[in-house]
């Protein structure tokens, strides 16, 4: 792994089955292209009740925080265009019963 964390080569090869970060820092395990990932953001457009919805999230591959436009499929870091995003903070999304946060 490009982060140097430890596992052996057998639960490495039965773990990239189904993950693609490190399970110890959750940084990406290889160059993945997003480009599908973002196709199918653009054509799934959010109901109106999210228009304005952003996360402040934190990149787990470039460290950066970013407040991005929310979509349910995923949030791109705006430092290094990468996916591997966790949300840090909601804004501006609808609470329940209608009313906006």
């Amino acid at each position: 792994m490009d982060c140097r964390h430890p596992i052996h080569n057998k639960c490495f090869k039965e773990y990239i089955k189904t993950n693609f970060v490190c399970p110890t820092c959750h940084k990406s395990l290889s160059k993945v292209d997003w480009k599908y990932l973002e196709e199918e953001i653009e054509s799934v457009p959010l109901p109106g009740e999210f228009a304005n919805a952003k996360v402040l999230v934190l990149c787990n591959d470039c460290n950066a925080k970013s407040t991005v436009k929310f979509h349910f499929f995923g949030n791109k870091c705006a430092e290094c265009g990468t996916f591997n995003t966790t949300i840090l903070e909601k804004i501006g999304f609808p609470l329940p019963g209608g009313n906006d946060e």
